[in-house]
């Protein structure tokens, strides 16, 4: 059966790997649908697994040459704004400093055109910052419990000029403070605790002698 953490999980490996940018938002939406159309699916069998990485291979292809679009868009226009300070600077100018040094002030228009594309190289930097973080801070928390980590990560403000693995840790000891009362450990099982796990099964297995 191939649940929605279990995609989620394979989503991101996937995007980790490839290094795509599609958002988390994407991520669980795509997840949660997949779930929902393959309910029986074994989410490790290799059809399975093809599949889920053909669309991302898609989504993100459509998605690049949009962002590529846009991202063009506004490299012209960073590139053009440039230009048009340096002519700017070079201008005769009418205002003065007190001291008779010439003072250099942007039109408004160009100042509002530049806070435009401060803004979107601002977001966009968020925004792939934010998905980093989500990844590295996943590495720390069970796969059934990755949703609810998302959700606080959306209801949780971060400084990110900070290191990106700073970050991750900080949201897994806020998780930990919220969540480990209530559902016991929040970390990923290692092998050896599977195996231990396993083992405490079979030996709780009755033994019955049979006459």
């Amino acid at each position: 059966m191939a649940s929605e953490a279990e995609v989620l999980e394979k989503v991101g490996s996937y995007c980790t790997e490839k290094q795509y940018t599609l958002d988390d938002n994407f991520r669980s939406q795509f997840s949660n649908k997949f779930a929902a159309a393959n309910p029986d699916a074994d989410i490790n069998d290799e059809n399975i697994l093809k599949s889920i990485k053909f669309n991302l291979d898609t989504a993100f292809s459509a998605t690049s040459k949009g962002i590529e679009a846009q991202k063009k868009g506004w490299d012209e226009e960073k590139a053009k704004l440039t230009s048009e300070i340096e002519k700017l600077k070079k201008a005769p100018t009418k205002k003065e400093e007190k001291k008779g040094e010439e003072q250099f002030e942007l039109p408004e228009d160009i100042k509002q055109r530049l806070s435009k594309l401060e803004a979107y190289e601002e977001r966009i930097s968020k925004q792939e910052k934010r998905a980093e973080v989500l990844e590295l801070a996943k590495k720390g928390v069970r796969e059934d419990l990755q949703g609810n980590l998302e959700d606080l990560l959306d209801m949780t403000s971060l400084d990110y000029t900070k290191e990106s693995k700073d970050l991750a840790k900080q949201l897994n000891e806020n998780f930990a403070k919220l969540y480990k009362n209530n559902i016991g450990d929040i970390k990923p099982s290692s092998p050896e605790r599977k195996t231990r796990r396993v083992e405490d099964i079979l030996n709780s297995v009755p033994v019955y002698t049979i006459k």
